[in-house]
C-alpha cells in the first residue's frame, strides 16, 4: 500500500461497507467469509475447500463443523449456505486443481438431519449455574443413536 492509499483509507468506515456482500450475518470480505456473531468467525477464502468424509462421502467441511456451534440456528446457517457457495464461485481461482469430487446435495443433506438433531436435543438439555450441560444417560444413547442413523441420498 502506497503512502497516498495509507491517506485514503478511512479506517472509520464500518466493516460492512469494505464488504463485498452480506447474507444475514455472513458477510464476504476481499480475503474472507466473515460471520458477524457477536465477535468476527473469519474463514480465509482459500480454506473454503476443505473437505471431510462423511459416511464415506466427501462433504463441505465448513456447512457440517459449524452445525455443532451453539450460536449457529436454521436461519444463519442458511445463510451461511449461500454465502458460503457465492465464496466459492467468487474466489475459485483458491480452489485446489486437485480437489476430488464434493456432493453438496450430500452436505446440505446431512447438515440439515444434523440441525434437526440439534433441535431435538436441546429441548431436553438442562443447563446449571456454571453453564454446563446436564444431560441424563437415555438421552445421551439416544442424541448417538440418532447421529448413527443420519442417512445419505
Amino acid at each position: 500500500m502506497t503512502d497516498q492509499e495509507a491517506e485514503e483509507f478511512d479506517y472509520e468506515k464500518p466493516s460492512e461497507e469494505v464488504s463485498i456482500i452480506k447474507f444475514g450475518d455472513w458477510q464476504v470480505e476481499s480475503d474472507s467469509l466473515v460471520g458477524k456473531i457477536g465477535y468476527d468467525y473469519i474463514i480465509e477464502c482459500s480454506r473454503l475447500w476443505e473437505t471431510r468424509e462423511y459416511k464415506g462421502v466427501l462433504v463441505w467441511d465448513w456447512l457440517i463443523h459449524l452445525v455443532n456451534k451453539t450460536w449457529i440456528t436454521k436461519d444463519s446457517m442458511k445463510d451461511l449456505n449461500t454465502a458460503f457457495f457465492f465464496c466459492q464461485d467468487y474466489f475459485k481461482e483458491h480452489k485446489p486443481r486437485e480437489l476430488e469430487y464434493v456432493s453438496t446435495a450430500q452436505t446440505l443433506y446431512i447438515q440439515k438431519q444434523l440441525m434437526d438433531i440439534r433441535e431435538q436435543t436441546s429441548k431436553i438439555e438442562n443447563i446449571d449455574n456454571h453453564g454446563v450441560v446436564q444431560i441424563d444417560s437415555e438421552s445421551m444413547l439416544r442424541y448417538l443413536d440418532l447421529k448413527e442413523n443420519i442417512k445419505l441420498l
